[in-house]
């Protein structure tokens, strides 16, 4: 079972949140690339990077979606974040969806 499951099973209610960079979003580049695992899975070198946009984002939309499905099904909600936007405004929503209150 996912972590999700196992906490909603507990009986605890949730909240799951998305944060992307924009590059994560558009993949905005082009050419050859090598990405690096920040947590040691690695590395992976592309040849055009440009040719992997489309299914990229397709992924991407496929996991958001996965996301807010899972949330759904145990009751919890969903939003996602962009580290390009001010965090104030997702934080004040998180701690409204969990029913929060400010300091």
């Amino acid at each position: 079972p996912t972590r999700v499951e196992a906490l909603a099973r507990l009986g605890a209610g949730g909240h799951l949140l998305q944060v992307l960079d924009p590059a994560e979003e558009v993949l905005p580049y082009a050419g050859r690339l090598r990405f690096q695992g920040l947590e040691g899975e690695g590395e992976v070198e592309t040849g055009r990077a440009e040719d992997l946009r489309g299914g990229y984002q397709e992924r991407l939309a496929a996991r958001r979606d996965g996301l807010a499905e899972l949330a759904r099904a145990w009751g919890w909600s969903f939003a996602t974040h962009r580290t390009d936007r001010p965090a104030a405004p997702c934080l004040l929503a998180l701690a409204q969806a969990v029913g929060g209150e400010l300091p």
